[in-house]
């Protein structure tokens, strides 16, 4: 016999009150696949992810990619240091000037072609656990 399964997509920051109380550590995983990044509270984000949630993933560009590509609607920037989440809060893109000059169209072409061949390489994949401490992070 199977067990019934639930999934649900939700944003995590504007999770009813009321509902989320009575849904604590509902979900047995949480995925948190490239929307991190474009969070205006990264704190609160962390803290309801954790407590609708049991253990869970979250994907992320990583600082490195967020510099090359200078998306402007992220609003972090993030890296993974010793398995702890290192988060800077932007206001908007972090232009790296001399990164940006070292890139002119030829080597940014090729760049482009590597992230595309290695995409696992610029990305930060995050697994987390509440019975292993959750998820560490500084800001």
């Amino acid at each position: 016999m199977f067990k019934r399964k639930c999934l649900s997509f939700c944003f995590v920051v504007d999770i009813d009150f009321a509902f989320a109380f009575a849904i604590a550590f509902a979900f047995d995983f949480a995925i948190a696949s490239y929307v991190f990044e474009h969070s205006t509270n990264p704190e609160l984000f962390l803290k309801e992810i954790q407590r609708v949630a049991k253990r869970g993933f979250i994907e992320v560009p990583d600082a490195f990619r967020e510099r090359i590509t200078c998306v402007p609607y992220h609003r972090l920037e993030i890296s993974n240091i010793d398995n702890v989440l290192h988060i800077t809060k932007k206001t908007g893109p972090i232009n790296d000037i001399g990164i940006n000059e070292l890139l002119d169209d030829y080597k940014r072409d090729l760049i482009n072609d590597f992230t595309a061949k290695h995409p696992f390489e610029f990305q930060i994949r995050y697994y987390w656990d509440k019975d292993n401490g959750g998820i560490k992070y500084k800001i």
